[in-house]
């Protein structure tokens, strides 16, 4: 068993981070994506790249 998106046949990663002084962007779509809708099991979101290198 291995990280959350790792069975998953799509992953939809919202990269950057506001800390780093851009947008959000990438993870506000991400967050929204995860509260408006109802996200297929074949799919994982993540909000950040940040989630995705703690997982490796």
């Amino acid at each position: 068993m291995g990280p959350e998106w790792y069975d998953k046949s799509i992953l939809i990663l919202g990269c950057s981070s506001v800390l780093f002084g851009d947008d959000g962007f990438g993870p506000a779509v991400a967050q929204q994506l995860q509260r408006d809708f109802k996200v297929p099991a074949e799919v994982c979101v993540l909000d950040s790249a940040f989630e995705l290198l703690r997982t490796c």
